[in-house]
């Protein structure tokens, strides 16, 4: 074991974790996070840690759960060598940890599969207290057992295993560990002390048939989330919560709050060059949260490996934040860069510790980058970072300055500008953070900073800028109300200052070109006063006003908003003709032309009017339409309405009829005055006559129509006509039936096609049931009458059934009460109700049986039992075909014959001198004598008991035991028996031992027994054991004699002996084997040697001399005979091998012929001449440094000569792949000469050219000002060099690499930002200088939003209220859906009125001050007037017509609707408005004709609660 440097001792790393909300006593959880406070914009990911249920364990709580059957002595909860990254309390086996170290789980329920999960880590190698396993048996095992020995599932080797820290790792649970009562555990039986190898394991989670998983919420995650991490975003302190459960029996929570800090903003001021102007200035800051990235590089490309460590050992480094460990980091392979990310605020204290072990510590490197990339340490190697860096790593790394964490806290944010009242006004540009600013008089100012990635990260600072106290000032005046193709003239006098001036205006958010003013302001271009012609409302700021000395002036009032009205359109006059039954319309849409919807509208009398005209209750008229918008002159239209009546058609009417009835006229049936002369029609449309005949005619609507009047279209009304069907009672029946047969409907036995829901009345006209019950009538004849009623004006119907009910039969039986077996006897029945002829069935045990059919009331059958048996009545069946269930029994008893059996209860083969029992099972009445034959010789026995009676016997030779007979206590023989059996008896075996003999230690020798008896023989011998041999003595298993190979001279003696009858015997004789030793050699030699050196090689031996040896020579077979001094005749044995050659022993003979196997060998080393390979770069950049890497065979160190450019040089290397850093300024030839190693020398060639290239060089430009709305803007990139180049540029934010570009390269982006070049690298991968930058601003997009009611409106009150909500907007305007648009009042309210029903897409589009536009919608509403019509009657005879009561409804939303019998009753029920009642009983027998109530409670479609309630008639 190597115990080698001492390692620092650290604190924890500090880690934000949450507590966790035990619901039930088995799980524990909580939500891990690098830190509590982001900033703005930024993400975090949150982790679930802990465990659940009895399978688990996080060992919070500073205790052990209830998973743990035993851990040994010596474990801790805490570790002095750091903590787990992901829990600050873990298992660990620290100093003092007794041998073997094992934590080892309760059975736990593993039935269902999954994996076995954990953290896990070995300590690296350094002294107490914090070394690790490093030899092959000081690993840990991972284990399983259910029953027995422990299974091993992984075994953590210390020659594989990654020290670089802890480890989550997952193991699928073994099938064969797939049970309800598996054990696991951690085992670690080999240690090189108590102090020394510390281990632990932590977050055990074993899978059982109650899995857990996660449920997250809070803030933006998405209901239903389940993954154990999630990535969270919030855009205020948020807190966030963790549900952890196996969703049967076992829930806990936890949650932690992420607070989010917000940017802040200052805003200065500071003097400008012109008196009276101010520079303001403003910058946004972040909280100084960043990410630092460490690089680690080897330049063997062999990771971070000691060689010559077994197992490999790796060099690490610790790295500490703020004194505690943040973690260690290690290379286990490749040359890197591996790269690790650090999170780290601002102002932290950043160190890195190395731990050297040994070999290859010149190989390491590593590079620590701050968060913009820049490189602030370097040690060793890293060959991709150029320059020349020191070679190697500082051991003493500690001593290196600490690295002071610096994160940028001013982004690129984006900068916008206005007054308190919202106008730019003074303003030089009010999109940077640093504009100028005069103004007249005191203004507030408020800056705005945001992120335009992140546009809720926001912050704002308001400044108070002071009037101008210069003598340069001007005054902005002009009309605030025009028409439309009127004149805006602008005016700045008095101006005071030095013409000409220069002027630039912002108007409506776009900024003007500059415009020159002479001293009267006039535009000098055309001597006139500045004068526009805006054809909307137009919003005019003054930004700059310079005089000749170019410093701006005080603009007194510096932003006038002109209204903008539109010239009025009343559209043309019109006229139109209606019918009162014409649905109500819009008067402005029978204008012609395109009038202005703001109107008044006023009848003849000059008096207001709607603009809706119902034809239903208006009248004729002229109507006037007149349009005013100040200062627009007003306009006028006019719309002439003529109305006209519509044709009378009377009142809709019903009639009823029975289908016999007289025909009728149907005009005399309408309600109100109709007019005549109309046409009649069925619902079919056909024409029909007006007389309706019944007998002939169907029921149903029909239609009286009267012509058109026009405009008004023909009119009519209808008749329904319901025939009521002749009732129908059906045809006269009969039934015959059993007093005993179940209860029937009398409705099943009249005859034809008769109606249900009549009534049953008996002789007596009294109302009986339908359900008829011959049990309780009795015997007899009876009469039901069957009434069916009509519906008016129909009359009732009559039918009658008549039932004969017959009586039920009854049966008696009786019998002889005993017989002797194989006697017969008679069984009687008597009838005693019921009509002959009848039959009987009964139950004799084994099943039913149907006697013969018996013509009086008596009957008789014979029966002829061979045991005791009972005979039961079941049933009995008369003439009448009447059945009927009765009881009865009769007994008869039978009396048996004894019996008896022999059979065998002991042994059928006995060996000689042992005895067997004989079996009599015997029945009957005891005491029973028995006679049997003993190999035809009478015996006879007397036993005592019924069943099982054993004798016992004792042949001595074969012998059979024969029944003859049996007499029982009751003097009755049997002697129809014949059992026997037949007692086998064997002779005993016997066996003599021979045999003796002299053989080698080691060889085997025979055994010889002869033997009587019956083969094979079971033989016990001693010394030795139990062997199995055939009738020859041979062994069985090999057919040969018993072979013995003992070690030392030995005699052997017969123990015991069996033969294949079982029968066993002792057995006689000795045999004596004695047993020579075998010789023993070992071999030694000289080594190492130099190729054509020669080395002796020397043998000590044992045994008998001479010896004759055979060995290998390299791998080929060779032998020499030795003395007993291990020499040939006194020379040792001489070899000159040419390359390192083994020479093995392979077995030894001694002059006793004894040979025995050998295994020693010696290496003779031959050492090689050394030789050398030179490679290295062939093309490096100007300025940089590069390997010229060597190659050796051989032994080091070595010693080089070389010449550079042709003059010579050496070196000296001591590895045999090693490097010498050169750093040529021109092109450069090295050649090689010789090489020594520490042996030999040899001649070297080989030749390297290293070309140097000169470095590019690139700038960057372009960008501008454009929308977050995907507008782009371009950046361009200018490169000097060999093409193509690989770029990368930073945003500010991000770093993008462009690879393989030619030059000039181009793109367009929409990201905000300073974009600037990172880097340049030419296609000789030489790296230059970068310069410029290009700035992108992207200006944020207002946020349309509207709210509107009432929702849903309807044709009653059509007209919609919409407000704005909207922010960061200017100006905006509706898209009603309808064809209409009107532009909004900010933050106000406006109105819309919509003509028709229907859903309408209502779109606002908003504008900012930046020009930027963005758009929301929403769906508009307006739903039918409610509406409800209630019929008085229906008519439900199943015709097709009017057979449902049913409410005729518009604009419902909730409906209930009921009708009552005249008792109050509920007879129907129903929320569906597409269902109607059908006149049935709730849903069963069908309502009688006449009157009855409705409730119906509805909710229409704006919410209005309504009631109805009345009568109907229902008529059939």
């Amino acid at each position: 074991m190597n115990k080698l440097f001492t390692k620092l001792l650290f604190a924890c790393a500090l880690l934000f974790y949450t507590k966790s909300n035990v619901l039930h006593a088995q799980c524990n959880t909580s939500i891990y996070a690098v830190r509590d406070t982001i900033a703005c914009g930024e993400s975090i990911l949150l982790q679930q840690t802990g465990v659940g249920g009895a399978s688990s364990d996080d060992f919070t709580g500073n205790t052990l759960s209830g998973l743990w059957s035993s851990v040994t002595a010596g474990w801790t909860l805490t570790s002095p060598c750091g903590t787990n990254p992901l829990g600050a309390q873990h298992l660990w086996f620290a100093t003092g940890s007794a041998t073997p170290r094992q934590a080892t789980t309760v059975p736990v329920d593993a039935s269902c599969g999954g994996d076995i999960c954990f953290d896990f880590k070995m300590e690296t190698q350094s002294p107490p207290p914090c070394d690790g396993p490093d030899l092959p048996g000081e690993g840990i095992y991972l284990q399983y057992r259910t029953i027995g020995a422990w299974q091993t599932i992984h075994y953590f080797n210390p020659s594989s295993y990654n020290f670089a820290g802890w480890n989550n790792y997952c193991y699928p649970i073994p099938a064969a560990a797939q049970t309800s009562t598996t054990q696991f555990r951690w085992s670690q039986v080999q240690t090189s002390g108590p102090t020394w190898d510390q281990w632990g394991i932590d977050n055990v989670n074993i899978a059982t048939c109650s899995g857990y998983s996660c449920l997250w919420s809070g803030g933006a995650i998405p209901v239903g989330y389940a993954l154990d991490t999630v990535t969270v975003e919030p855009q205020d302190s948020t807190t966030y919560t963790l549900m952890y459960s196996n969703w049967i029996n076992d829930t806990c929570t936890a949650d932690i709050t992420i607070y989010v800090a917000m940017p802040t903003i200052t805003a200065t001021q500071l003097p400008s060059n012109c008196t009276g102007s101010t520079q303001l200035d403003a910058l946004a800051s972040v909280p100084a949260n960043c990410t630092y990235k460490i690089d680690l590089y080897d330049a063997a490309g062999d990771g971070w490996v000691a060689v010559g460590g077994n197992p490999p050992q790796y060099h690490n480094m610790d790295v500490m934040i703020n004194g505690n460990l943040q973690s260690n980091y290690t290379m286990l392979s490749g040359s890197g860069p591996d790269v690790f990310h650090i999170p780290v605020t601002d102002g932290d204290v950043l160190e890195t510790y190395l731990q050297n072990w040994g070999s290859n510590f010149s190989d390491c490197g590593y590079a620590i980058f701050d968060s913009q990339g820049a490189l602030i340490r370097v040690d060793g190697l890293p060959p991709v970072l150029g320059g020349t860096p020191p070679v190697g790593c500082n051991v003493n790394s500690n001593s290196l300055p600490e690295v002071i964490v610096s994160c940028p806290t001013t982004l690129y944010y984006s900068y916008s500008w206005q007054t308190t009242a919202g106008t730019v006004t003074g303003l030089s540009n009010p999109n940077i953070y640093n504009p100028s600013v005069t103004v007249s008089t005191t203004v507030d100012y408020v800056v705005t900073g945001y992120d335009p990635l992140h546009p809720w990260c926001t912050a704002q600072d308001t400044i108070t800028v002071l009037p101008n106290n210069s003598n340069i000032s001007a005054t902005l005046s002009g009309p605030s109300t025009i028409c439309v193709g009127d004149p805006v003239v602008l005016s700045f006098l008095p101006m005071v200052g030095l013409a000409n001036w220069d002027l630039t205006l912002n108007i409506n958010g776009i900024t003007s070109p500059p415009i020159t003013l002479d001293g009267s302001g006039n535009d000098i271009n055309t001597g006139l006063p500045l004068t526009f012609y805006p054809s909307t409302t137009t919003t005019y700021d003054v930004v700059t006003l310079l005089d000749a000395t170019g410093c701006p002036a005080a603009v007194v009032n510096p932003s006038l908003t002109v209204t903008v009205n539109q010239i009025p359109d009343a559209g043309t006059s019109a006229a139109i003709t209606v019918c009162e039954t014409n649905p109500f319309f819009n008067l402005l849409s029978i204008l012609g032309g395109t009038p202005n919807p703001i109107g008044v509208w006023t009848n003849s009398s000059g008096a207001p009017v709607s603009s809706f005209y119902n034809p239903a209750t208006s009248s004729s008229g002229v109507f006037t339409y007149t349009v005013t918008v100040s200062p627009c002159p007003s306009a006028f239209s006019t719309v002439t309405v003529t109305n006209h009546p519509l044709p009378n058609a009377g009142t809709n009417g019903t009639h009823t009829v029975c289908e016999n009835g007289a025909a009728f006229n149907m005009y005399n049936f309408l309600g109100g005055t109709p007019l005549a002369g109309g046409s009649w029609s069925d619902s079919n449309g056909s024409s029909v006559s007006n007389v309706f005949d019944p007998s002939t005619m169907n029921g149903g609507v029909f239609t009286y129509t009267v012509p058109p009047l026009l405009p008004c279209p023909s009119n009519s009304s209808n008749l329904t006509i319901t025939i009521n069907q002749l009732p129908n009672a059906g045809i006269n029946g009969t039934h015959v039936v059993c007093e005993n047969d179940p209860v029937f409907n009398l409705f099943n036995y009249l005859t034809g096609s008769p109606d249900v829901g009549g009534i049953w009345t008996d002789v007596n006209n009294i109302p009986v049931p339908n359900m008829f019950n011959p049990s309780t009538s009795g015997s007899g004849t009876f009469i039901f009458t069957y009434t069916v009623i009509g519906a008016s004006p129909c009359p009732d119907a009559t039918a009658t059934v008549m039932i004969t009910v017959n009586p039920a039969p009854v049966v008696t039986i009786s019998g002889t009460i005993s017989i002797t077996q194989g006697m017969s006897t008679t069984i009687d029945f008597t009838l005693t109700a019921g009509t002959a002829p009848f039959t009987v069935v009964y139950d004799d045990g084994t099943g039913s049986i149907t006697s013969p059919s018996f013509n009086s009331t008596t009957g008789t059958i014979t029966v002829t039992p061979n045991s005791t048996t009972n005979y039961s009545l079941v049933s009995v069946t008369d003439d009448n075909g009447c059945t009927a269930s009765v009881s009865g029994s009769v007994t008869i008893t039978v009396n048996q014959f004894p019996t008896a059996t022999l059979s065998l209860a002991g042994n059928a083969t006995i060996c000689a001198g042992q005895n067997s029992d004989l079996d009599f099972n015997l029945g009957g009445t005891p005491n029973f004598t028995v006679e049997y034959n003993v190999n035809g010789v009478l015996n006879s026995y007397v036993f005592n008991n019924t069943g099982s009676n054993l004798l016992n016997v004792s042949p001595t030779t074969t012998t059979t035991y024969t029944l003859v007979s049996i007499t029982d206590g009751n003097g009755v023989i049997e002697t129809n028996i014949w059992d026997s059996v037949t007692i086998t008896v064997d002779p005993l075996p016997t066996a003599v031992l021979s045999g003796n003999n002299t053989i080698c230690d080691g060889e085997q020798s025979p055994l010889n027994f002869t033997l009587t008896g019956a083969a094979n023989y079971t033989l016990t011998y001693s010394p030795g054991g139990v062997v199995t041999l055939d009738a020859s003595g041979n062994d069985v298993s090999t057919s040969s004699p018993v072979m013995v190979n003992p070690n030392t001279t030995t005699a052997y003696n017969i123990v015991s002996l069996t033969d294949a009858n079982n029968c066993t015997n002792t057995g006689s004789g000795t045999a004596t084997i004695t047993v020579n030793p075998l010789p023993t050699i070992s071999i030694s030699g000289t080594t190492p040697i130099c190729i054509g050196q020669s080395s002796n090689l020397s043998f000590t031996l044992s045994g008998t001399a001479p010896y004759n040896v055979n060995y290998l020579d390299g791998g080929s077979p060779a032998s020499v005979t030795l003395d007993a001094a291990g020499t040939v005749n006194g020379t040792p044995l001489s070899v000159t091998p040419n390359n390192t050659t083994t020479y093995t022993l392979v077995d030894v003979t001694d002059s006793n012929n004894c040979t025995a196997s050998a295994n020693g060998n010696i290496i003779i080393v031959v050492n090689p001449l050394p030789t050398v390979t030179m490679s290295g770069s062939t093309s490096i950049c100007d300025g940089q440094s590069t390997a010229l890497d060597f190659n050796f065979t051989g032994t080091g160190p070595y010693n080089i000569n070389y010449d550079i450019n042709s003059t010579n040089t050496s070196a000296v290397l001591s590895n045999n792949i090693d490097s010498i850093v050169v750093s040529p300024s021109a092109t450069t030839t090295y050649n090689l000469i010789n090489v020594t190693d520490a042996y030999c020398s040899n001649t070297a060639s080989g030749t390297v050219i290293i070309t140097v290239n000169p470095l590019p060089s690139a700038t960057i430009s372009g960008g501008g000002i454009i929308c977050a709305d995907g507008s782009t803007t371009q950046i361009d990139i200018i490169a000097n060099g060999s093409a193509p180049f690989n770029v990368v540029y930073s945003d500010g934010f991000n770093n993008v690499a462009l690879n393989g570009t030619s030059s000039p390269y181009n793109f367009q982006t929409n990201t905000a930002g300073a974009y600037t070049l990172n880097s340049i690298t030419d296609v000789n991968g030489c790296a230059g200088n970068v310069s410029g930058v290009a700035i992108v601003v992207v200006n944020p997009l207002p946020i349309a939003s509207f709210s509107f009611f009432p929702q849903p409106a309807d044709l009653n009150n059509p007209t919609v209220y919409f407000t704005d909500l909207s922010s960061g907007h200017v100006a905006g305007i509706y898209d009603f859906g309808d064809g209409v648009t009107e532009p909004t009042i900010l933050g106000g309210q406006l109105s819309h009125t919509y003509l028709d029903t229907g859903s309408y897409q209502v779109l606002y589009s908003v504008t900012s001050i930046d020009g930027c536009i963005t758009s929301v919608s929403h769906t508009v509403i307006i739903d039918p007037a409610f509406l409800i019509y209630i019929p008085t009657a229906f008519t439900p005879n199943r015709d097709g017509k009017n057979d449902l009561f049913i409410p005729i409804m518009m604009g419902v939303g909730e409906y209930n609707f009921y009708i009552y019998d005249r008792f109050g009753g509920l007879i129907f029920g129903t929320t569906d408005q597409l269902k109607g009642w059908n006149g049935k009983l709730n849903e069963n027998d069908f309502a009688l004709e006449g009157h009855y109530a409705y409730a119906i409670k509805i909710v229409d479609l704006l919410g209005k609660k309504r009631s109805f309630a009345g009568t109907l008639t229902l008529i059939r």
